[in-house]
């Protein structure tokens, strides 16, 4: 029961990341400096991949290795977070 949870919640992160990028692409992006768009890409590159690893792992009723996703998943919702930040302090 736990491991559902946990990948309940993991899904709520993909989630929740992949609006956060979404956000980014739509308003932000264009007002980055190139090495903090390069920075932001790969982010979104580790995202995807992550995001494709859970999916797989759902369809195929085999449990994703949850501490991974959740590592990466959460390092890059911060560097992106940190990216958003420096992008703000360019814009004022």
């Amino acid at each position: 029961m736990q491991t559902n949870l946990e990948h309940k919640k993991t899904a709520e992160l993909l989630a929740e990341a992949e609006e956060l990028i979404q956000l980014i692409n739509a308003d932000a992006l264009q007002y980055m400096e190139d090495d903090l768009q390069l920075v932001f890409e790969k982010h979104v590159e580790k995202l995807e991949k992550i995001k494709s690893k859970v999916q797989v792992a759902s369809k195929g009723k085999k449990e994703p290795d949850i501490s991974d996703s959740a590592e990466g998943i959460h390092a890059a919702i911060q560097d992106i977070v940190k990216a958003m930040r420096e992008m703000t302090h360019h814009l004022i």
